[in-house]
């Protein structure tokens, strides 16, 4: 059996995501990361349109599925606030398992969302091309939304892989 992980972060923008990331790898080789907003840079200078977010969704998944197939961990440090996206990732790690039998790929969060709301709006106005108050605001009330799915979706993955550890 091939074993995987999945690292995501989870938390505002400048909670300290992608600094924890861009440490870990230094410090493992087996670990690659992946991030949307390193996509979003480099595919069209971070011009946000339907289209662009698509094919970064796209070759984020397809880096994510190759990563993991060349026998690497990843790390994803993206925001991870909505349900969608965990759900998003948790169909890929399924469609991968189900096309390779002999993997089994977990997800861990490594979650920041303990970092408070001034702390991140402080850091985000030193940074070099900042998201400002009003979007770290936006992901605040998604992220403290009683409706968000995120956590009840993500112990029912925890529970599905304690199920399937037993049967390895």
């Amino acid at each position: 059996m091939e074993k995987r992980t999945i690292f995501i972060t989870r938390g505002l923008p400048a909670c300290g995501k992608s600094t924890y990331s861009k440490e870990y790898v230094l410090k493992d080789q087996k670990t690659k990361r992946i991030n949307r907003d390193d996509l979003r840079t480099m595919l069209s200078g971070y011009i946000l349109t339907w289209n662009n977010e698509h094919l970064v969704l796209d070759i984020e998944e397809t880096m994510i599925k190759k990563t993991l197939l060349y026998g690497f961990n990843v790390i994803s440090d993206n925001t991870y606030i909505k349900g969608k996206h965990l759900t998003n990732l948790i169909k890929l790690v399924r469609e991968i398992e189900m096309e390779n039998p002999n993997f089994f790929i977990n997800i861990v969060l490594v979650d920041f969302t303990d970092v408070s709301f001034e702390t991140c709006v402080e850091r985000d106005s030193k940074r070099e091309r900042p998201v400002g108050r009003e979007v770290i605001e936006g992901f605040n009330k998604m992220l403290n939304d009683p409706n968000n799915s995120f956590n009840d979706i993500y112990a029912t993955f925890l529970e599905e892989r304690d199920e399937k550890r037993k049967t390895l």
